[in-house]
């Protein structure tokens, strides 16, 4: 994603974000790949970009999409929140969720979508998966004082 991000850079936009989102490879589902997660999250100290990198995005809810598995695109609701786990555990940036008082109701990616009031209880774990990490990647004791 180097070139990309240069290529874009080049036209005067340094706002620049790079997302994960999960790719086809053929058992019906979009497979993300935590090891090139990894490598979009390394672009922040490439000597080639030469400033920072972009902030890396993590879209939980495309992830668990399940293309060709019926007449509409399908999806894993269930398998968001594991994903949100990880990708918070693994230093993501930021996580994107497609949202809906009434996910069955909606009319584009029902299946993947979560139900909103499930949402605050979600963060709450992932905020608490942040804290516990990033002491451990500044070098400081959990707790420690920021």
């Amino acid at each position: 994603m180097v070139g990309p991000v240069e290529k874009v850079r080049s036209t005067g936009c340094d706002r620049v974000i790079v997302t994960e989102r999960g790719t086809f490879f053929g058992y019906q589902r979009l497979v993300n790949d935590f090891a090139g997660l990894g490598d979009l999250m390394e672009l922040h100290t490439s000597p080639r970009v030469g400033v920072p990198g972009p902030p890396v995005c993590f879209d939980c809810t495309h992830s668990v999409q399940t293309p060709g598995s019926g007449a509409t695109t399908g999806g894993r609701r269930d398998r968001v929140p594991l994903l949100a786990r990880a990708a918070a555990a693994a230093g993501a940036d930021a996580l994107f969720f497609e949202c809906h008082p009434a996910p069955d109701d909606a009319p584009s990616d029902a299946s993947n979508m979560l139900r909103l009031a499930d949402v605050p209880a979600l963060l709450g774990t992932i905020a608490r998966i942040r804290e516990a990490i990033e002491p451990a990647a500044s070098g400081a004791a959990p707790g420690a004082a920021r």
